[in-house]
């Protein structure tokens, strides 16, 4: 009689081998801890663990496990850059941080001049005028 049950049968979806290797590049870079990988990117921990197990899932499974880690890899990217920018090493248009700061001291400076000459011309403005 049990013999006669069917068993459920999981659909049949392809393989994304790409997709596949970055999830489980991202479960090694997490100690090959996978829910702690899910958590990161907060997918459902299950549904994500599979993944990496099969590199198989339904279509909207494979677009949310690809959009988690391109949010994940574009968010790197934005830190990593703040870090370097946060040194003193060259910035990406090729000055310095330091000399970055000096420049930003010379702009607020000639700000300062700006605003003392206008209210110069508003007050000879305003004798003129009285």
């Amino acid at each position: 009689m049990v013999d006669q049950i069917p068993t459920p049968t999981m659909p049949k979806c392809q393989l994304d081998e790409h997709l596949h290797q970055r999830a489980k590049d991202f479960v090694l870079r997490h100690g090959g801890n996978a829910s702690a990988a899910s958590a990161e990117l907060g997918i459902d921990r299950t549904k994500f663990w599979r993944f990496v197990k099969f590199g198989r899932a339904l279509p909207r499974t494979r677009v949310e496990v690809a959009q988690r880690l391109d949010l994940h890899d574009a968010a790197q990217t934005v830190r990593q850059s703040e870090t370097k920018m946060n040194q003193d090493g060259p910035v990406s248009f090729g000055v310095s941080f330091a000399e970055t700061r000096q420049l930003r001291a010379f702009c607020l400076k000639m700000l300062e001049m700006i605003d003392f000459y206008e209210s110069v011309a508003q007050a000879g403005e305003m004798k003129e005028t009285a």
